[in-house]
């Protein structure tokens, strides 16, 4: 019993010490009539695919803050994507630099759970890659960790009256309350004491027999 207990708590530790990230599901059950991009600019596509980028003369084809687009349909691949209308031509966005029109932010409360801790500039995810954005977030900004990974963690926060989202390093942020993995620990040590209890209690009521 003792070889048993001792392995299982060297379990809690690689598994708390070694998990490298945590994520919140992305429900969506309907598609909006009309969408508002969010982030300072993004990428249009030919396709519901992150390397078919729209190209016109030879430049990105990109939209930009404020700008709304009617929406045809939603694929969901490796990417989540809206078929919009552009310019009368049917055209692929991200949903992750999207919102509904219909919200307004203003009336949004937004559930934060962390803070940044100093000044640094936003990332966007493109594929595997992640680009700098010529956009800053400050010290002391609330936002709301909606997945961390192994060096960025996706964030939303409000800004000039609208929630964006975007990436920034591990580094910059800090959670509110405990660590992602001092939970998972927390957890995993809850539920092996409970699986000892029951092998102890069970032991018992075999030598009472």
């Amino acid at each position: 019993m003792k070889k048993f207990i001792v392995a299982m708590l060297t379990m809690i530790m690689v598994v708390s010490i070694g998990s490298p990230f945590y994520a919140y599901a992305d429900n969506t059950n309907s598609n909006p009539k009309e969408i508002r991009v969010v982030a300072v600019s993004t990428r249009l596509y030919n396709s519901p695919d992150i390397s078919d980028v729209m190209i016109f003369e030879g430049s990105e084809v990109r939209v930009y803050h404020g700008e709304i687009f009617e929406v045809l349909s939603s694929v969901v691949n490796s990417y989540s994507f809206y078929e919009i209308n552009y310019n009368e031509k049917s055209a692929y966005i991200l949903k992750a630099y999207v919102i509904d029109n219909t919200i307004n932010s203003n009336s949004v409360k937004l559930d934060t759970n962390g803070s940044v801790i100093e000044n640094v500039n936003l990332y966007e995810k493109v594929g595997e890659n992640f680009n700098e954005l010529e956009l800053m977030i400050e010290k002391d900004t609330r936002i709301k960790i909606l997945e961390k990974m192994q060096d960025y963690t996706k964030i939303s926060f409000e800004k000039d009256g609208e929630i964006l989202t975007y990436y920034i390093p591990n580094t910059y942020l800090s959670a509110d309350g405990m660590s992602s993995n001092g939970i998972i620990a927390i957890s995993l040590i809850i539920t092996c004491t409970s699986i000892i209890l029951i092998l102890f209690g069970f032991k018992k009521k075999k030598k009472s027999k």
